[in-house]
């Protein structure tokens, strides 16, 4: 039985296709799935990964991510995300997801998932929308299923209006307290930010980039967006100087690591 992994779509939602092909590659049985499909809550307990893929949901109308986040709130499609983190299973966002998971409270650091959102993701800094494919971001929390044996990512890109992280000092500190914060915005040697940009394309705190615990990441950059080595910025440099060693640029981007280590989750731990 392979892992099945459901890509939830609609209402704006737009990167969704990338994010199925990121799982099915992984070895998952990925489907895409209109959120109004899962809304009464029972087909969402089919899944042992719940995706939350970037996008526009609503327009952004009110703030990113507020009121999709509001239709899995106030839906019983609320208590089947409870069951399913209550049952071990796993939950994935990115960049308006991210936002999404983010208004759910679904990494929380001292109320419990779905409660009151506790931090927030608003606007650039640069007061503009930042797309950008040569951002590069340090695994720093050692308790992510998804982030197992990761170090450094290497031309990750983002794609954001909305995506500085801000939170009040002590949620930030309890973060850290916690390891839930789980990705940060580096130099290209692996060297911190600290705020520059556009290494720091947004202005977030402390270059916080995602949290994670466990079961769910939430990240702003994105993952399935790198799965092939010719997404990445930069690659036809880096193919020249490989063939120069008489190498070859390796058979997958480096976000397809991520995708692998969740549904390799799935299968050992919970199947």
């Amino acid at each position: 039985m392979k892992p099945r992994a459901a890509v939830i779509v609609g209402h704006g939602i737009n990167c969704d296709r990338e994010l199925e092909e990121a799982f099915r590659r992984a070895g998952a049985d990925a489907e895409r799935v209109h959120l109004n499909d899962l809304l009464d809550g029972k087909k969402a307990e089919r899944y042992h990964i719940l995706a939350l893929p970037g996008g526009f949901s609503f327009g952004d109308d009110t703030y990113a991510g507020n009121i999709l986040a509001k239709k899995i709130i106030f839906n019983p499609i609320r208590e089947a995300f409870r069951r399913h983190l209550d049952n071990g299973r796993l939950v994935f966002g990115v960049c308006n997801g991210n936002q999404i998971g983010t208004v759910m409270n679904l990494i929380p650091a001292f109320g419990a998932v779905l409660d009151a959102p506790e931090l927030a993701y608003t606007y650039n800094s640069s007061a503009r929308y930042e797309d950008r494919g040569n951002i590069h971001l340090k695994v720093v929390s050692k308790r992510s299923h998804w982030l197992k044996g990761l170090d450094i990512l290497q031309n990750i890109p983002v794609g954001h209006g909305e995506g500085r992280f801000f939170a009040p000092p002590r949620i930030v500190k309890k973060l850290y307290s916690l390891d839930l914060v789980a990705l940060k915005y580096v130099r290209s040697d692996g060297k911190p930010a600290r705020g520059r940009y556009p290494e720091n394309p947004n202005d977030s705190i402390d270059d916080i980039a995602g949290l994670a615990s466990g079961q769910v990441l939430m990240l702003m950059p994105h993952p399935e967006r790198a799965i092939e080595p010719q997404n990445q910025d930069g690659w036809t440099r880096r193919r020249s100087l490989l063939r120069r060693a008489g190498k070859d640029l390796p058979p997958e981007g480096g976000g397809m690591a991520i995708f692998r280590n969740g549904v390799e989750y799935v299968r050992n731990d919970i199947l």
